[in-house]
């Protein structure tokens, strides 16, 4: 079936960071099937060649220390790309539950229990996008001087303030800081699939998604991700991707950090 061309033209700008302070890179990025397939390769800047919808971006946040989940994070990239090469990165549960599987496996197979990655995705269609996560990395939109997040944190802070026993403001400093209750990977013994939370939005020219791990928004707040995305409205993705990631690292950047920009204009 002939692809039909997107309503709005998408420019699209992924980048990957290991921060200051870890050795290794865990995180990986998928702009419209380009990732880190490198492992070696820590810090990355890529951008979408695509010019028919759908485009498909997501970001990988890897568990379970150093090459477990550097491992992680590829094999659920290498996953979606698996999926779009059959034209069905849009079964979201059959991709989730298949790179579920792939790890679980792959963590059996080197004994290392912890092994997992967190995912948070935005696929484009002509007049819509769906925007999914499993774990804490993010979505946000902005769109009329107004940042949204969209995606769901799966995490125990993240439980604990929606049942009002934690406040935001306390969120990073919270003792279960950095816990989640979801990720593609995770073990138990009634063989339970990772939840999806997944929701669908409108699109039009002026908005713009980005996709992070909590490495950026552990450094950022929502009102300084507001903030900056105002400042730099006029920028291009490649440029507001690239400033994300040194805004980042000049403060103290304790974990890696991967962003996804996307712009849609006329």
């Amino acid at each position: 079936m002939k692809k039909k061309e997107i309503l709005v033209k998408v420019n699209a700008w992924g980048a990957s960071h290991r921060g200051n302070l870890r050795v290794h890179n865990e995180d990986n990025i998928y702009v419209d099937g380009i990732f880190r397939d490198e492992l070696s390769e820590d810090n990355i800047l890529i951008h979408s060649r695509r010019r028919a919808s759908p485009y498909v971006y997501a970001v990988f946040d890897g568990l379970g220390g150093e090459a477990c989940g550097e491992e992680a994070s590829l094999i659920a990239a290498l996953g979606l790309k698996a999926m779009e090469d059959i034209n069905a990165a849009s079964d979201i549960e059959t991709y989730v539950t298949a790179a579920h599987k792939a790890i679980i496996n792959e963590s059996v197979r080197k004994n290392a229990p912890n092994m997992g990655t967190t995912v948070a995705s935005v696929q484009i269609f002509d007049d819509h996008a769906t925007v999914f996560n499993v774990g804490d990395s993010r979505v946000y939109l902005y769109r009329d001087n107004m940042l949204t997040q969209i995606s769901r944190d799966h995490s125990v802070v993240q439980s604990l303030i929606d049942r009002g026993l934690l406040k935001e403001e306390e969120r990073h400093t919270s003792r279960y800081a950095g816990e989640l209750t979801q990720y593609i990977g995770m073990e138990s013994d009634e063989d339970i699939r990772p939840q999806v939370y997944k929701t669908t939005t409108s699109i039009r020219s002026g908005d713009v998604f980005l996709i992070c791990s909590d490495g950026l928004n552990d450094e950022m707040s929502d009102a300084q991700l507001h903030d900056f995305l105002e400042d730099n409205s006029k920028s291009g993705a490649e440029a507001i991707a690239a400033k994300l990631i040194k805004k980042a690292t000049d403060g103290k950047c304790i974990d890696n950090l991967s962003v996804i920009v996307c712009k849609l204009v006329n």
